[in-house]
């Protein structure tokens, strides 16, 4: 990825911390979704009301986009989530969701937060990554996002 002097480098490195925490404390990680809404239990949960300590007490997995959305970093910018775990960040003239919520915060194009988050141009039909190596969504680990995320500062 090429250096941008515009991004938000502190927001990138807010995102790595995130998912430091995602690698290294044993939280669930899945590309495939913005965060779960059932327990392993088989227990329907509102995200909305979870933060991230909630949710990986409960056993439950989310994507970079999810853990970013239940995380303390995000809520302190005055980030929020909605009920399919996707970010959500508001704007003085319209609110970003998703992709682009992630776009706005670290200041990248929404293409390669697309990328990052695997949705949209970060995905092809067979379900697999390009941006990844060509991974299938489940098989992406944290460890892979966060050389994404310190690539973006390099």
């Amino acid at each position: 990825m090429e250096s941008n002097t515009s991004i938000n480098q502190e927001a990138v490195r807010q995102a790595i911390s995130i998912m430091e925490r995602v690698n290294g404390g044993g939280y669930r990680f899945n590309m495939s979704f913005w965060s779960s809404r059932r327990t392993p239990g088989g227990r329907d949960v509102d995200i909305r009301l979870m933060d991230e300590r909630s949710v990986h007490e409960c056993g439950m997995a989310a994507c970079f986009g999810g853990w970013v959305a239940l995380s303390p970093e995000w809520k302190a910018i005055g980030g929020s989530v909605i009920i399919t775990g996707a970010p959500v960040l508001r704007g003085t003239v319209e609110n970003y969701y998703g992709a682009d919520a992630i776009a706005k915060w670290l200041n990248i194009e929404p293409d390669l937060a697309e990328l990052l988050t695997c949705t949209g141009v970060g995905v092809d039909d067979e379900g697999r990554s390009n941006f990844y190596g060509g991974k299938k969504l489940i098989q992406i680990a944290p460890s892979e996002v966060i050389d994404k995320l310190n690539s973006l500062l390099h």
